[in-house]
C-alpha cells in the first residue's frame, strides 16, 4: 500500500513518476512544501552513484501519495509513482515524466554545442561520458559532471576503446571543426576538418556505437543552405538537397549526405540525424565575441544585392534541448531543429547589428560582392532557402524556447 505523507512549506522537487499505465505520463499538481525524492533507481550501481535530482518549482498546497514502483508495468526501470490530491483545482496543473537514466557517450563534449548539452544531460541524471581532442579541456568536463576522455575522433582504435569503456546507451555525435572559420569565398577549405569528421569520423563513430551494443545514435547534420535553392515556403525533410551547389560548397554538401547516409542506414542501431539551423548564442560565431558578431560590428558583413537569402537559426541552448530529446523519441531519420522564424538576409542582419548596437550594415550589390565573397557568399545572401521545424515538434515532442532569433538576438546572445 502507498505510504501517504502530508507536506507542507515551500521550495523546489526532484520527482519521477508514473501513471499506472505502460507509457511514461503525467501528475497533476498543485503544492506548496518542499521534498526532494530521487529521480530512477537502477539495477546498475554506477549509475545510482552519480544520480540528480531533477529540479521543479510547484507552487500550491496538496498531499502526496508515495509508492514504490516494481517495475512490472513495462518500465525499463523501477521507479517512483506519486500520486496527489489537489486541494485548489483551478491552479493545478502538468509536469511530464522524466526519462530513464541513460549511459551516454558525447563525441565532441567541449565544442560550442557539446558545451551546453553535457551539463543539460548531467542535470537531467544521466552518466555521460564526454569526448573531446583536448587534454586542456578534460577539467571542464568534468567540472560539468560527466567523465572525460580524451581521442581524436579520427583515430578509430582511440574511439573504438573509448566507447568500449562507455558502455552506452545512447551515443552522441556533435563532432565538428568550424572555429575561425568566418570566409566564405572558399567554405570547401574552410569546412575540410568538419566534412572529414562528418564522413570518416561518422564511419569510426558509427562502427564503435554498434559494437558497443548502442541503441541509439543522433547525429549533428544541417538543415538550410543545403535544400535546393528554389521555392518560397520553408523546406520540410522531404525536399531534395541542392543537385547543383556552388563549385566550392559541393564537398561540404557530399559529406553532410555522406553523415545521414550512414547515420540513417546504419544496421542494428537507431539513427536520428538533426537538421541543425544556423547556431547562435554564447560560444558560437553569432554570440558576444564571437567572428561573426566581429564582422558586423566592423560593418564588414553587408546586405548583399536585395538581401533575399532565407536564412533558419537555432539558439545554441534549444539545440541541446533538441538533442536530449531525440535520445529517445522519434523515429529513424532526419529531422530539421531551427526556430519558427525564416527570415531574408535584409531583415535578420540588420537587426543583428541593432541588438549588437552597431551601425547598420552596409549594401553592396551581388556583382561586387561576388569579387570578396565568391558564389557561395552570394549564394548565401541572396538565393538560400529556410527550413520547417513542424517534424521534429510533432515525432520529437520538442519545441524551441527561444521561437524567434528576434527574441534571441536580443537577449539569448551571451
Amino acid at each position: 500500500m502507498p505510504r501517504r505523507v502530508s507536506l507542507r512549506g515551500t521550495g523546489s522537487f526532484a520527482i519521477a513518476q508514473d501513471d499506472g499505465s505502460k507509457q511514461p505520463g503525467a501528475v497533476a499538481f498543485l503544492v506548496d512544501f518542499t521534498v526532494i525524492l530521487r529521480t530512477e533507481a537502477t539495477k546498475d550501481p554506477e549509475l545510482d552513484a552519480r544520480r540528480i535530482p531533477r529540479l521543479v518549482s510547484l507552487p500550491g498546497t496538496g498531499s502526496f501519495a508515495i509508492a514504490q514502483d516494481d517495475g512490472a508495468k513495462g518500465t525499463k526501470d523501477p521507479s517512483l509513482s506519486l500520486r496527489m490530491t489537489a486541494k485548489d483545482e483551478s491552479r493545478s496543473g502538468t509536469i511530464p515524466a522524466p526519462p530513464h537514466i541513460m549511459r551516454v557517450f558525447v563525441a565532441g563534449g567541449t565544442g560550442a554545442l557539446g558545451k551546453r548539452l553535457v551539463p543539460l544531460l548531467v542535470s537531467r541524471g544521466h552518466a555521460v561520458t564526454a569526448m573531446t581532442r583536448s587534454a586542456g579541456k578534460a577539467d571542464a568536463v568534468r567540472a560539468a559532471g560527466a567523465e572525460p576522455v580524451v581521442a581524436d575522433g579520427l583515430d578509430a582504435a582511440a574511439v573504438m576503446e573509448a566507447v568500449a569503456r562507455a558502455r552506452p546507451e545512447v551515443v552522441i555525435h556533435q563532432m565538428t571543426g568550424l572555429a575561425g572559420v568566418t570566409s566564405y569565398k572558399d567554405f570547401d577549405a574552410g569546412f575540410a576538418l568538419t566534412n572529414r569528421l562528418r564522413t570518416e569520423g561518422s564511419d569510426i563513430l558509427i562502427a564503435a556505437a554498434r559494437a558497443a551494443g548502442a541503441r541509439r545514435l543522433v547525429a549533428q547534420s544541417y538543415g538550410n543552405w543545403n535544400y535546393a535553392r528554389s521555392g518560397s515556403g520553408p523546406k520540410t525533410e522531404d525536399e531534395p538537397f541542392d543537385p547543383s551547389p556552388p563549385a566550392h560548397q559541393r564537398k561540404s554538401l557530399d559529406a553532410i549526405r555522406h553523415l545521414e547516409r550512414a547515420v540513417v542506414g546504419a544496421a542494428g542501431i537507431e539513427g536520428i540525424a538533426l537538421r541543425i539551423g544556423n547556431l547562435y548564442g554564447p560560444g558560437t560565431g553569432i554570440g558576444r565575441g564571437g567572428d561573426i558578431v566581429d564582422l558586423v560590428i566592423r560593418r564588414r558583413l553587408p546586405v548583399v544585392g536585395g538581401g533575399t537569402g532565407i536564412w533558419s537559426f537555432l539558439h545554441v541552448d534549444d539545440a541541446a534541448s533538441a538533442t536530449v530529446a531525440a535520445m529517445d523519441r522519434g523515429r529513424p531519420g532526419p529531422f530539421n531543429v531551427c526556430d519558427d522564424d525564416p527570415a531574408p538576409v535584409s531583415v535578420w542582419l540588420p537587426e543583428l547589428a541593432r541588438a549588437l548596437d552597431a551601425p547598420p550594415p552596409r549594401r553592396v550589390p551581388a556583382w561586387l560582392a561576388r569579387f570578396a565573397i565568391g558564389e557561395v557568399g552570394v549564394s548565401l545572401m541572396t538565393r538560400i532557402r529556410g527550413a520547417s521545424n513542424a517534424k521534429a515538434k510533432s515525432e520529437l515532442a520538442w519545441a524551441p524556447r527561444w521561437t524567434s532569433w528576434r527574441q534571441g538576438f536580443g537577449e539569448g546572445l551571451g
